[in-house]
């Protein structure tokens, strides 16, 4: 668990430091995008009926929105962005269709 979550920088002896809200404005971010991944892939919906690889993939970019870091945000931005895609274009051949 990252401290900056809960805005904490660094505890000397008794004493907290927090960060400015605006540092930890983007793990915030990150981790409620996280979040929605998270309740996206285990309730199956996101844009539409998840399929169980979508789901994969949201519980993959759950995970590494929730860990802090520029590298694992970009792995859970892809994989968010690539089950949104697939579910827009499902959504779309469905109208479509009708």
């Amino acid at each position: 668990m990252d401290p900056s979550l809960i805005l904490v920088k660094d505890i000397v002896g008794k004493e907290i430091i927090f960060l400015p809200i605006l540092s930890a404005l983007p793990v915030i971010v990150s981790s409620v995008i996280g979040i929605v991944c998270l309740a996206g892939g285990v309730e199956g919906y996101l844009i539409d009926e998840c399929k169980i690889y979508e789901r994969l993939l949201l519980g993959v970019a759950a995970l590494t929105l929730l860990n802090p870091g520029l590298v694992s945000d970009i792995i859970g931005l892809a994989a968010l962005v690539i089950v949104y895609i697939l579910q827009k274009r499902r959504v779309g051949t469905q109208e479509q269709a009708v």
